[in-house]
């Protein structure tokens, strides 16, 4: 069965707005909400480059990064190209500073808010070229 990436997203939209719980609890929904919705809009635009634009050599190491670059180097041909370059790469800041940072200096509950949509604008962009 193939996963589908989305269900990432969906997860993500539910760890943001449930409110349940503590103060720790709340945070660590909301990292993982920020980290769901990175890797949803990552998974989903690395299997774009894959399926459907033909980027069978797309390496372990360094995915990220390549998978930015190549969004970056498409955006004369659909300007969606260009939204999920700029997506992904604030998604991966985002996703980094939720995943290794003990402080977090921003509202972290914006920071998820702002991630999921992020995530959302990143599928979007892809149904969007796909059509």
């Amino acid at each position: 069965m193939t996963f589908d990436w989305s269900e990432y997203l969906r997860l993500a939209e539910a760890l943001e707005t449930e409110t349940a719980g503590d103060g720790h609890a709340r945070d660590a929904r909301h990292r993982s909400a920020v980290s769901r919705a990175y890797y949803a809009a990552f998974c989903s635009a690395r299997d774009h480059l894959r399926h459907d634009l033909g980027h069978d050599d797309i390496p372990r190491q360094g995915a990220h990064e390549y998978v930015r670059r190549q969004f970056q180097g498409l955006r004369r041909l659909r300007r969606e190209y260009q939204a999920v370059a700029t997506y992904l790469r604030r998604l991966h800041a985002e996703r980094a500073e939720a995943d290794y940072n003990t402080e977090w200096g921003a509202d972290l509950a914006d920071a998820a808010r702002t991630s999921v949509e992020d995530g959302r604008r990143v599928l979007r962009c892809l149904e969007a070229v796909k059509s």
